[in-house]
């Protein structure tokens, strides 16, 4: 096993990330900064823009290996270009989201957990648009997405012990929305490039009792 000490004491790494060349890139969330490792040398560089980064929490690599950072107290998703070396921010719509995991759907928006609302950003880097649609659960507490083969979306509701997934088909116009007979909310105000994009958010419960069973047998009559 391998140490690697960073240039600043105070860094405190907080995330990881592998981009396609093979390199490591990590959050430095007390330090304001990104950085990436290449694992043959042991090199380490760092990149921070003027004023360093709001906490940065979480990473995020594109299609273009572009690097995505969540800032937690910045209320900003970041764009790096790790060839260009530039940074450029997306301001959150919410002032009390803070910014967490990341992830893009089948058409390139990056989708953003806001875990102090009930809400995920979603980004259109086309459009440069930022929306958020609304997660069914109160106090869902939502920090990590990921993305499955298909390109939907899938959440944790952490304190709302359950997950969350959304589900994403093209249609042919805004009048057409597919919708799932159980526990679902439909959303047309995102748009893909070029598409419409139909939009069912729906929470799996993880039952725990007769009396939740009660309930959710209750919301699917």
């Amino acid at each position: 096993m391998r140490n690697t000490r960073f240039q600043q004491a105070s860094s405190g790494p907080a995330a990881l990330a592998r981009d396609a060349s093979g390199n490591i890139w990590f959050a430095e969330a007390q330090g304001g900064k990104i950085g990436v490792i290449e694992p043959q040398s042991g090199k380490i560089r760092e990149f921070a823009p003027d004023g360093l980064l709001g906490e940065p929490f979480a990473l995020f690599i594109d299609s273009e290996q572009n690097v995505w950072v969540s800032e937690h107290v910045g209320l900003n998703i970041v764009k790096f270009n790790p060839l260009l070396e530039t940074f450029e921010k997306i301001p959150v719509v919410d002032p009390q989201a803070a910014p967490f995991g990341m992830t893009s759907d089948k058409f390139g928006n990056i989708w953003l957990a806001q875990h102090t609302v009930d809400k995920l950003g979603v980004y259109d880097p086309t459009r440069n648009e930022f929306s958020e649609v609304n997660i069914p659960t109160r106090t869902s507490f939502t920090q990590f997405v990921t993305s499955d083969k298909d390109g939907n979306v899938w959440f944790v509701e952490q304190r709302g012990n359950k997950l969350g997934t959304v589900v994403i088909s093209e249609v042919p116009n805004q009048s057409t929305i597919q919708e799932q007979p159980t526990i679902s909310l439909r959303y047309s105000e995102i748009a893909a490039p070029l598409m419409t994009v139909g939009i069912i958010v729906t929470s799996l419960f993880f039952v725990k009792s007769v009396r939740d069973k009660r309930r959710l047998d209750a919301l699917i009559e």
